[in-house]
């Protein structure tokens, strides 16, 4: 094989890294890449039209609009204050829409109420004289793990 020629494979590596366009493909191998184009079979010819397509979508508009100034005036009049110029609402309404709390503070409340249900649950377990079920129940809630299931649920089915 000449140094100039090409192989399917290699034309169809070239298409994949450098796309349809001879003009960003490595200069050793533009003119291979349009002989192999030249000659191509039908299905060589598929997969250089998809690529072109693919290069169309992905290329910016050849030409850029022009906004006027006047348009670009009466969008920015239009648009909305950010929320530190506008006028603060009275009251506890208002107080509560400009809250923004972190998200570990949001989290830190889910885990609170989650622990207060567990705990709740134990507590009424022990009241009602229960301890083992609380126990169990607490495991669950603290240690979930598979072998723990699977010696509960066999605990559950010998069990008369």
């Amino acid at each position: 094989m000449r140094m100039n020629e090409m192989t399917r494979e290699q034309f169809v590596e070239c298409l994949s890294a450098y796309g349809a366009d001879f003009g960003r493909w490595p200069e050793d191998r533009r003119d291979a890449g349009r002989k192999m184009l030249d000659h191509a079979d039908d299905l060589l010819l598929a997969i250089y039209r998809k690529e072109s397509a693919f290069d169309d979508f992905l290329a910016p508009s050849r030409v850029d609009p022009t906004v006027s100034i006047d348009l670009e005036t009466r969008l920015l009049a239009s648009a909305p204050f950010p929320s530190s110029q506008t006028s603060k609402r009275a009251g506890l309404l208002g107080w509560i829409q400009h809250l923004r709390a972190p998200r570990w503070v949001s989290a830190g409340l889910v885990g609170a109420c989650l622990m207060g249900g567990a705990g709740t649950g134990f507590g009424v377990a022990v009241a009602e004289n229960r301890a083992q079920e609380a126990e169990t129940m607490m495991a669950f809630a603290v240690l979930p793990t598979t072998s723990m299931f699977e010696e509960w649920t066999l605990e559950a089915e010998t069990a008369p």
